[in-house]
């Protein structure tokens, strides 16, 4: 089986509302995640974390829809570089794929990097409660280091 690619863009933080379009195989899904009751950013870092991490089982990160949620769920076999990513809508499956799990960490921490800025112009203006998640974020930057030794 051939391991997909996963792509993710954030728009601007408005409102309360992050909008992120997730490109996964041939999948388009585009989402927009409330800031309450948690924060979409964080749980973004921790899986990224799980992904990297030598961890078995699955990992989820919710985002709340108002009303409904979105949840992306990643299952780890013990020695494989696959991951198995689903994507569903109020429990409605909306994709399944295979990935690899150091690629996708790496794109996800990518995009989370070009949303701090974002992050820090939305608390300013009052658009988006929750502070960037700094500290995790350092710990998954010195994961990535760990992954690509030779890349800075």
């Amino acid at each position: 089986m051939k391991a997909d690619t996963l792509d993710l863009r954030f728009g601007l933080l408005e409102h309360g509302w992050l909008p992120m379009a997730i490109r996964i195989g041939g999948d388009d899904i585009e989402i927009d995640a409330a800031d309450m009751p948690t924060d979409p950013i964080r749980g973004l870092i921790c899986f990224a974390r799980f992904l990297l991490s030598n961890e078995c089982g699955c990992r989820e990160v919710e985002f709340h829809l108002e009303p409904g949620t979105s949840i992306l769920t990643a299952t780890k076999e013990a020695g494989s570089d696959e991951v198995s990513f689903e994507l569903a809508d109020d429990h409605i499956q909306l994709c399944t794929r295979a990935v690899l799990r150091v690629p996708v960490a790496i794109q996800l921490w990518r995009a989370l990097r070009e949303l701090q800025p974002e992050v820090a112009r939305a608390r300013k203006n009052q658009e988006w409660s929750w502070e960037f998640p700094d500290e995790q974020m350092a710990l998954l930057t010195a994961e990535i280091d760990a992954e690509r030794p030779n890349r800075h």
